[in-house]
C-alpha cells in the first residue's frame, strides 16, 4: 500500500475514534445533566415539603396556645393531654377469670412507667400445678407490652414472684396442689382527673 492511502486511513480511524469518543462524552453529560436535575427537584420537593409541614405545624400551634388563652378548648382534647401527664398504670380492661384450670385475661390498654402505652387482645394461660406445695404465679405486663405469666416456686408457704422490671403486676394466682387456681386482683389503675 502507499503511504499516502496508509495516511488517510489512520486519519480516517482516528477521525472516527475522536467522534465516538466525543459522542459517548456527550451522552455521559446528559446523563449527569439529568441526573443533577433530578436531585436538583427531589431537593426543591423535600424543601416545599417542610416548609409546608413548618406552616402547618406553626399554624396548629397558634391555634392551641389562643384556645388556651381564651379558655375556648375541648374538654377532651385538654383531658387527654393532662391525663397522659398523670402517672402510669391500668387505663382499661385486664380483668382475669379462671375456668377449668384455664386462667383468661381480659383485653385492656395500659400506661407504663417508661413512658410506652400499649393495647393488647384477650390472653389465656393454662398453669400446671405442682403435686407437693401450691405457688404463686404473677400475670404482669412486661416493658414491651406483653401479658406474661412469671412462674413462682411451690413451697409450704409460698411467695410471689417479683415483677420483672418497668412490668406491671395484673393478677396473683395462687395454684393449689389439686390445680385449683384463686387469683386476686393486683391492678394499679393508671390515675384519671375528674
Amino acid at each position: 500500500m502507499s503511504d499516502s492511502i496508509i495516511v488517510e486511513l489512520d486519519n480516517s480511524v482516528a477521525a472516527k475514534t475522536y467522534a465516538a469518543n466525543s459522542a459517548n462524552s456527550a451522552v455521559a453529560a446528559a446523563s449527569s445533566a439529568s441526573s443533577a436535575a433530578t436531585s436538583a427537584a427531589s431537593a426543591l420537593s423535600s424543601a416545599n415539603l417542610a416548609a409546608e409541614s413548618k406552616e402547618v405545624a406553626s399554624t396548629a400551634a397558634s391555634s392551641i396556645q389562643s384556645m388556651l388563652e381564651s379558655g375556648t378548648y375541648s374538654t377532651s382534647i385538654a383531658q387527654l393531654a393532662l391525663e397522659e401527664s398523670t402517672g402510669y398504670g391500668v387505663i382499661s380492661g385486664y380483668g382475669a377469670t379462671v375456668s377449668n384450670g384455664v386462667i383468661t385475661v381480659d383485653a385492656g390498654i395500659v400506661h407504663l412507667d417508661n413512658g410506652y402505652r400499649y393495647s393488647t387482645a384477650s390472653t389465656t394461660f393454662t398453669p400446671t400445678a405442682d403435686t407437693t406445695n401450691p405457688r404463686y404465679d404473677l400475670i404482669y405486663i412486661s416493658s414491651t407490652g406483653v401479658v406474661s405469666i412469671l412462674t413462682g416456686t411451690a413451697a409450704a408457704s409460698p411467695t410471689v414472684p417479683s415483677v420483672p422490671a418497668d412490668g406491671l403486676a395484673l393478677h396473683k394466682a395462687l395454684v393449689g396442689i389439686d390445680g385449683t387456681i384463686t387469683l386476686t386482683d393486683l391492678r394499679v389503675f393508671k390515675p384519671r382527673l375528674s
